[in-house]
């Protein structure tokens, strides 16, 4: 069940438009406010599980994969969307408009989306802001989305968290510069197994004295290995000739989690926000 806030467009936008600097203001509001009625219309549809109408926002749309060598069409988009109303449930969702340009039957939106969702395996609240930008064609007066950057691939950090640039993305591939740990045979075998998360089948395997586990589809990586990092938490890396080489994504985290003397299930995300849940079944 869908427990929905959406805070008022009208309010929304007309805050927005005013908190603006004049150098965002270049298109007038009776031209901006149908593209953000679109890019409202499908946050909004999504947020309370209308798949149905939340494509219908979508012209031809594309758009490059995460981190994948093919383009994304319609029916990724789709199943992005239904995975991710299974495994989330969207509690508030607001579209901050930061900037538009139209260029006749064409037009760029730029936005901050604030989300907030709840786990639904685990309850845990996850709290985010996202950069997009939206690529969207006029068709029958009517303005829908046909390409753009987002769906979370990066993320503005709070200041807290803030590290020098103030924000990640991720598929930041950085040198290791991460303090790691050693582990036995035997504790290499307590993380060793099948998981489910989403329906999905994760293995975690061992080759070599090092732990690996299944690339998922939004990785083009073909191999990823555990790197430990104590108290059952792994980054995702690379090794070569048994030295750290990469760590793919620096600020993701596997944590494994015990129960009854064994491991339970892992769970992958960022500090305190939860990504995904993977429940082991063997």
């Amino acid at each position: 069940m869908h427990t929905l806030s959406f805070r008022a467009t009208l309010l929304v936008l007309a805050f927005a438009f005013l908190a603006l600097p004049t150098h965002a203001q270049s298109t007038p509001d009776s031209e901006a406010e149908p593209i953000w009625d679109t890019v409202v219309g499908v946050w909004d549809a999504y947020a309370s599980g209308d798949i149905d109408t939340a494509m219908s926002f979508y012209g031809d749309w594309h758009r490059w994969g995460y981190h994948q060598e093919d383009l994304w069409d319609r029916d990724d988009m789709r199943q992005f969307m239904v995975r991710g109303t299974e495994l989330y449930t969207t509690t508030e969702t607001e579209i901050e408009p930061v900037h538009v340009q139209v260029f006749g039957d064409a037009a760029l939106a730029h936005y901050i989306a604030h989300v907030e969702t709840v786990n639904r395996t685990s309850g845990q609240t996850n709290r985010q802001m996202e950069r997009h930008t939206d690529f969207l064609v006029r068709e029958d007066r009517q303005w829908r989305i046909v390409g753009g950057s987002r769906d979370n691939q990066c993320r503005i950090l709070a200041e807290a968290e803030r590290p020098v640039l103030g924000f990640i993305c991720s598929s930041s591939r950085l040198a290791p510069s991460l303090e790691t740990t050693l582990l036995s045979d035997e504790d290499r075998s307590r993380y060793v197994g099948t998981y489910n998360e989403g329906g999905e089948t994760v293995q975690v395997w061992e080759e070599d004295g090092i732990l690996l586990i299944t690339a998922g589809e939004s990785s083009f990586y073909d191999r990823i290995q555990l790197v430990p990092m104590g108290n059952g938490t792994f980054a995702q890396g690379r090794y070569e000739d048994g030295e750290l080489a990469e760590i793919y994504w620096p600020h993701i985290r596997i944590r494994f989690v015990e129960s009854n003397g064994g491991i339970a299930r892992y769970e992958l995300g960022n500090g305190a926000m939860v990504f995904g849940i993977g429940e082991r079944v063997q």
